[in-house]
């Protein structure tokens, strides 16, 4: 009777290892395919919000044709007959009388029109020197970015007032993309470093959520060796150098925050704080997707 519950008690522990095991291979597999899921959901995503934008910049670049198109229609229209002034010899005005007159007329700021250019003096310093352009032909890109190093003068203007700490999306920099929004991408944006095996993942979640604040990286299928993540274009407008140093920081203080890397990640700290000197996500970024990137691997 005891070998009979003995021989019962094997089968049923048999058993339970069989369930336990099968219900490991199951939850293997449903985490392989969720992950799946997700990188093809952010894939899908990324693809459907660059369709999405194209949309928009040809909804402005239409609007803007109509509004240009509008306002030389009303500038060539005939303009409409002013009524005659009466001469001032027509008014019985002695000389004495006119001149105690002007004394009490307010005369006006002269006209810009009517006063001369002031002379553009390179070297000196103020109002009266014009911003030179931007050399982007000239500028060389490779992995630290453009060489091109822009200067306070010729660093780009943007259409809305600096008091204002969230402009709408919509505003855009004198280059004709939407301007860099640091403050909402650093506090909106929470995406932990998950580990070199994850980083794929990762870096496409980052692309996808930076490029909503006017913060660009380059495609995995561009990726070259000695090449920015900074791509040099985004659809078709050209990303100029000062825009390059626009954007660069917001991703080295992205990396930096310790809700992004965690200490435990030494090697990356150590990527990271390696570019604190000059504050280049984008080579911080480059450094740390070359350590399972094969593109990247020199």
């Amino acid at each position: 009777m005891e070998r009979q519950i003995q021989d019962q008690e094997r089968k049923i522990q048999e058993q339970e290892r069989k369930l336990q095991r099968y219900a490991e291979e199951m939850e293997v597999k449903l985490r392989k395919q969720a992950e799946e899921m997700e990188t093809l959901f952010y894939q899908r995503y990324d693809q459907a919000m660059e369709v999405a934008i194209q949309d928009i910049h040809d909804c402005a670049d239409d609007v803007t044709d109509k509004i240009n198109a509008h306002a030389a229609t009303i500038i060539e229209s005939p303009q409409p007959a002013q009524p005659e002034t009466v001469p001032a010899c027509r008014w019985n005005v002695t000389p004495e009388l006119r001149e105690q007159l002007n004394t009490f007329v307010p005369k006006g700021p002269p006209t810009y029109g009517s006063m001369p250019e002031p002379p553009v003096n390179e070297h000196a310093t103020g109002d009266t020197v014009r911003p030179e352009p931007e050399p982007t032909d000239k500028a060389k890109w490779n992995k630290d970015g453009p060489t091109y190093q822009p200067t306070q003068r010729n660093l780009p203007q943007t259409h809305w007032q600096s008091g204002y700490s969230n402009p709408p999306y919509h505003q855009t920099n004198m280059d004709g993309l939407p301007i860099v929004q640091t403050n909402e991408f650093l506090k909106r944006v929470n995406l932990p470093y998950p580990g070199r095996e994850k980083s794929y993942h990762w870096y496409l979640k980052l692309k996808s959520h930076s490029q909503q604040y006017g913060i660009y990286l380059r495609d995995m299928e561009q990726f070259a060796v000695d090449q920015s993540l900074c791509p040099t274009e985004f659809y078709g407008v050209i990303i100029i150098p000062s825009r390059y140093h626009e954007m660069k920081t917001p991703i080295y203080h992205f990396l930096s925050q310790s809700t992004t890397i965690s200490a435990d990640d030494y090697d990356v700290c150590n990527i990271v704080n390696k570019y604190a000197w000059n504050t280049d996500g984008y080579q911080a970024l480059y450094d740390i997707m070359a350590q399972i990137h094969p593109a990247l691997d020199s």
